[in-house]
Protein backbone atom coordinates (compact mmCIF):
# COMPACT_ATOMS: atom_id res chain seq x y z
CA UNK A 1 0.00 0.00 0.00
CA UNK A 2 1.46 3.49 -0.82
CA UNK A 3 -0.50 6.82 0.56
CA UNK A 4 -0.40 9.86 2.68
CA UNK A 5 -0.04 8.81 6.60
CA UNK A 6 -2.68 12.03 8.30
CA UNK A 7 -2.92 12.33 11.90
CA UNK A 8 -5.81 14.13 13.61
CA UNK A 9 -3.79 16.43 15.42
CA UNK A 10 -0.46 17.47 15.81
CA UNK A 11 1.73 15.70 18.57
CA UNK A 12 2.61 17.81 21.32
CA UNK A 13 5.51 17.68 24.25
CA UNK A 14 3.37 18.76 27.05
CA UNK A 15 6.58 19.43 28.62
CA UNK A 16 8.05 21.58 26.44
CA UNK A 17 5.30 22.62 23.91
CA UNK A 18 7.11 21.44 20.98
CA UNK A 19 4.54 20.93 18.44
CA UNK A 20 4.24 18.64 15.02
CA UNK A 21 2.30 16.97 12.34
CA UNK A 22 3.64 13.43 12.90
CA UNK A 23 3.10 9.68 13.54
CA UNK A 24 6.04 9.46 16.19
CA UNK A 25 7.91 12.65 17.99
CA UNK A 26 11.04 11.38 20.19
CA UNK A 27 12.51 13.97 22.74
CA UNK A 28 16.13 13.26 23.74
CA UNK A 29 17.40 14.68 26.84
CA UNK A 30 20.91 14.83 27.91
CA UNK A 31 23.38 16.38 30.31
CA UNK A 32 27.10 16.75 30.43
CA UNK A 33 28.03 14.26 33.30
CA UNK A 34 31.51 13.14 35.05
CA UNK A 35 32.56 9.70 34.25
CA UNK A 36 34.85 7.51 35.91
CA UNK A 37 36.72 5.25 33.44
CA UNK A 38 40.34 3.38 33.79
CA UNK A 39 41.44 1.05 36.32
CA UNK A 40 41.32 1.62 40.19
CA UNK A 41 44.83 3.19 40.87
CA UNK A 42 44.63 5.05 38.10
CA UNK A 43 41.50 6.57 36.80
CA UNK A 44 40.60 9.08 35.12
CA UNK A 45 37.25 11.51 34.82
CA UNK A 46 35.77 12.76 31.35
CA UNK A 47 32.51 14.87 30.75
CA UNK A 48 30.40 13.06 28.88
CA UNK A 49 26.80 13.37 27.67
CA UNK A 50 24.48 10.89 29.12
CA UNK A 51 20.46 10.46 28.75
CA UNK A 52 20.52 9.24 32.49
CA UNK A 53 22.15 10.88 35.84
CA UNK A 54 25.66 9.41 36.36
CA UNK A 55 26.01 8.79 40.04
CA UNK A 56 29.08 10.60 41.33
CA UNK A 57 28.92 9.69 45.37
CA UNK A 58 31.30 6.61 44.51
CA UNK A 59 34.08 8.02 42.85
CA UNK A 60 37.27 8.02 43.94
CA UNK A 61 38.19 11.58 43.73
CA UNK A 62 35.81 14.66 44.26
CA UNK A 63 33.75 15.13 41.34
CA UNK A 64 30.34 15.34 41.84
CA UNK A 65 27.29 15.46 39.13
CA UNK A 66 23.55 16.73 39.64
CA UNK A 67 21.68 13.95 40.99
CA UNK A 68 18.71 14.13 37.96
CA UNK A 69 17.86 15.76 34.97
CA UNK A 70 15.03 18.33 35.12
CA UNK A 71 13.31 16.49 32.21
CA UNK A 72 13.58 12.64 30.14
CA UNK A 73 13.76 11.21 27.14
CA UNK A 74 10.48 10.73 26.29
CA UNK A 75 8.18 9.36 23.02
CA UNK A 76 5.12 10.62 22.18
CA UNK A 77 2.80 8.10 19.72
CA UNK A 78 -0.10 9.78 17.73
CA UNK A 79 -3.23 8.24 18.88
CA UNK A 80 -5.19 8.26 15.49
CA UNK A 81 -2.67 7.43 12.51
CA UNK A 82 -4.87 7.19 8.53
CA UNK A 83 -3.99 6.09 5.51
CA UNK A 84 -6.36 6.56 3.22
CA UNK A 85 -9.75 5.49 4.74
CA UNK A 86 -7.86 3.01 6.98
CA UNK A 87 -6.79 3.01 11.28
CA UNK A 88 -3.53 2.34 10.59
CA UNK A 89 -0.96 1.42 14.04
CA UNK A 90 2.02 3.64 14.50
CA UNK A 91 3.66 -0.04 15.00
CA UNK A 92 3.27 -0.39 11.77
CA UNK A 93 4.63 2.80 10.45
CA UNK A 94 7.81 2.60 13.13
CA UNK A 95 8.75 -0.91 11.89
CA UNK A 96 9.02 0.57 8.11
CA UNK A 97 9.82 3.88 8.71
CA UNK A 98 13.16 5.31 10.63
CA UNK A 99 13.01 8.31 12.75
CA UNK A 100 14.59 12.12 11.30
CA UNK A 101 16.11 14.79 12.79
CA UNK A 102 13.46 17.47 14.11
CA UNK A 103 15.43 20.97 14.37
CA UNK A 104 13.53 22.63 17.27
CA UNK A 105 14.15 26.73 18.27
CA UNK A 106 13.77 28.76 21.41
CA UNK A 107 11.17 30.41 19.70
CA UNK A 108 8.68 27.38 19.38
CA UNK A 109 9.15 27.37 23.65
CA UNK A 110 7.03 28.73 26.40
CA UNK A 111 8.49 32.24 27.29
CA UNK A 112 8.83 30.53 31.15
CA UNK A 113 11.42 27.88 29.57
CA UNK A 114 12.74 29.75 26.83
CA UNK A 115 14.36 31.98 28.99
CA UNK A 116 16.24 29.06 30.15
CA UNK A 117 17.36 27.28 27.00
CA UNK A 118 19.08 28.96 23.83
CA UNK A 119 19.28 27.72 20.15
CA UNK A 120 22.11 25.72 19.27
CA UNK A 121 22.03 23.75 15.50
CA UNK A 122 18.34 22.89 15.50
CA UNK A 123 18.88 21.48 19.39
CA UNK A 124 17.93 23.34 22.33
CA UNK A 125 21.01 24.06 24.75
CA UNK A 126 20.73 24.66 28.64
CA UNK A 127 23.90 25.93 29.72
CA UNK A 128 26.46 29.11 29.63
CA UNK A 129 28.70 28.72 26.35
CA UNK A 130 27.93 25.01 23.87
CA UNK A 131 31.33 25.46 22.45
CA UNK A 132 32.63 24.92 26.19
CA UNK A 133 30.42 22.86 28.19
CA UNK A 134 30.39 22.47 32.00
CA UNK A 135 28.73 19.54 34.19
CA UNK A 136 24.85 19.92 34.41
CA UNK A 137 24.47 21.32 30.87
CA UNK A 138 21.23 20.17 28.84
CA UNK A 139 21.26 19.47 25.23
CA UNK A 140 17.34 18.36 24.36
CA UNK A 141 16.76 17.00 20.64
CA UNK A 142 13.78 15.82 18.80
CA UNK A 143 13.47 13.00 15.98
CA UNK A 144 10.09 12.43 14.65
CA UNK A 145 8.80 10.20 12.03
CA UNK A 146 6.81 12.69 10.19
CA UNK A 147 3.15 11.99 8.66
CA UNK A 148 3.54 12.41 4.61
CA UNK A 149 3.96 9.68 1.90
CA UNK A 150 4.80 6.04 2.82
CA UNK A 151 4.82 2.80 1.47
CA UNK A 152 4.52 -0.48 3.19
CA UNK A 153 2.98 -4.19 3.34
CA UNK A 154 -0.10 -4.90 5.62
CA UNK A 155 -3.12 -6.92 6.16
CA UNK A 156 -6.70 -4.96 6.12
CA UNK A 157 -8.79 -6.09 8.78
CA UNK A 158 -12.28 -4.21 8.48
CA UNK A 159 -11.07 -0.93 8.93
CA UNK A 160 -7.27 -1.06 10.01
CA UNK A 161 -4.41 -1.70 8.99
CA UNK A 162 -2.03 -4.11 10.46
CA UNK A 163 1.31 -5.48 10.57
CA UNK A 164 1.66 -9.11 8.55
CA UNK A 165 2.22 -11.95 11.11
CA UNK A 166 5.99 -12.81 11.28
CA UNK A 167 7.53 -16.00 9.27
Amino acid sequence: VSGSLKVARPLRDPQLGISTEAVVLLRTVEMLQWRECGPSDGCEYVLQWSQQPVDARAFKKGHENPLKLPFSSERFVADDIRLGAFKIDAALVTSVSEPTVFPVHVAQLPSNLAATFRDHDGVLYAGTDPAHGAVGDLRVSYRVIPAGSIHLTAIQDGDHLKSPPAR
